[in-house]
Order: C-alpha cells, then sequence, then structure tokens
C-alpha cells in the first residue's frame, strides 16, 4: 500500500528508474547514482548499509551471546521496524526526486532506526561507557545525513525520523526499566534453557522500582 501511495511516476509508468540503480538490502535499502560517483556517495553508500549491518550483527551476537540483551535489541529493531511502517503509511509522502526507491519517504526509516538504538545507547552507556557512546555516535549520526547525499529522502524527512526516533529509544528505555518487564525475562530465561540473562542482571532487574 505505502508503496503504491508514493510510487514515482516513471514507477507507474513501468519504466526503470533513470537516476541510478535500486541497491536492495533488507530494511536499508538505497538508490546508487549513475552520475557524481564521488568519494561522499560511497561514503554514503557505507553508511545507509549501517541498518543492515545491525541487524545481522544482532542476530549473530544473539546466536554467540545467547544471551538477553542481543534479544531485547533485536526485538527492538523489529518492533521499530513495525511502527515504522504505520507511520509511513499514515504520512504517504514519496522520497524526493532523485531516489530509486518506491516506497513512501516520510519518516526516514534508516535515521529513525539509528537514532533509536542511539538514544537507548544512550541512557543506557551514560555515565559509565562513554567511549562506546562515542563510537556508535560516530556509526549511527550520520546515517540521516547519508540518505540526503543519495537522494532517498529530504532532509524534513530524516529530521522527522530523528524525532521519532528519540521518543522510541527513550520509550523503549522506560519500558526496560518496569519490574513487569524484569519479571518477564526471568521468566523467558527459565523456558529457553539456551536463553542466559545479560541485560539487565538478575539483581538490578528485581531492585528497579515501578508497576
Amino acid at each position: 500500500m505505502a508503496s503504491g501511495t508514493c510510487s514515482p511516476q516513471w514507477h507507474v509508468d513501468g519504466r526503470s528508474c533513470p537516476y541510478g540503480t535500486k541497491v536492495a538490502l533488507l530494511g536499508a535499502s538505497l538508490t546508487w547514482p549513475n552520475s557524481d560517483q564521488t568519494f561522499l556517495v560511497y561514503l554514503a553508500a557505507f553508511y545507509s548499509t549501517v541498518p543492515f549491518g545491525m541487524g545481522v550483527g544482532f542476530l549473530l551476537l544473539l546466536l554467540w551471546r545467547r544471551g538477553t540483551r542481543e534479544l531485547l535489541a533485536l526485538a527492538l529493531l523489529v518492533l521499530q521496524s513495525g511502527i515504522l511502517l504505520l507511520l509511513k503509511l499514515a504520512f504517504g509522502q514519496p522520497r524526493p526526486v532523485g531516489s530509486c526507491l518506491t516506497s513512501c519517504g516520510m519518516p526516514s526509516g534508516h535515521t529513525m532506526c539509528t537514532i533509536t538504538f542511539l538514544t537507548w545507547f544512550a541512557w543506557e552507556a551514560l555515565p559509565g561507557h562513554p567511549a562506546f557512546l562515542g563510537a556508535s555516535a560516530c556509526v549511527l549520526l550520520p546515517v540521516g545525513w547519508s540518505r540526503t547525499v543519495l537522494r532517498d529522502h529530504t532532509w524534513q524527512q530524516v529530521a522527522a525520523g530523528s524525532v521519532f526516533g528519540i521518543l522510541m529509544g527513550c520509550a523503549w528505555h522506560a519500558a526496560l526499566k518496569q519490574r513487569s518487564t524484569g519479571r518477564l525475562l526471568d521468566w523467558l530465561v527459565g523456558r529457553v534453557p539456551v536463553l542466559r540473562h545479560s541485560y539487565p542482571s538478575r539483581r538490578t532487574s528485581r531492585e528497579d522500582t515501578g508497576p
């Protein structure tokens, strides 16, 4: 539905994209332009693959560590993807001229994803892990910029993605601090033998206040 609502005219007419080539990645597609393939374009293409890399990385970490922290990261990735789809359907705003993507562009999904996780990391990492937060910012913050360089989003769509990402990250942090979340994680670890507690610790989850 989102694609049909926001499809550019060249796609409606059954023609190929005149601006470049669509590079299809799960949750992180991008436009590779026909011209102007400068260093900034290569850099933007790299940053545009970050959400895809996050998904693969979280999955591999879950298989390796089998921890609740990695499970929560994957759950957040899936949850924000679902909310993003609803937002795109609600706004129904097409992408700017120059994009080879045919789905709706408001808000920027790449930006919402990375800012959601950066916000969550900020809540979790400060004040004990500033180096981790700084490294995360270097990887995640430029993603929104990369989407404008490749003309897959406008700055307004990137700004909206940032706002929704901040709200999502704060809401996720607040939800994880509830005592009921700790009980749910305890139940999961008890039911799934291969799953181990890594977030939060048993002691922390039981001392947290909340409903």
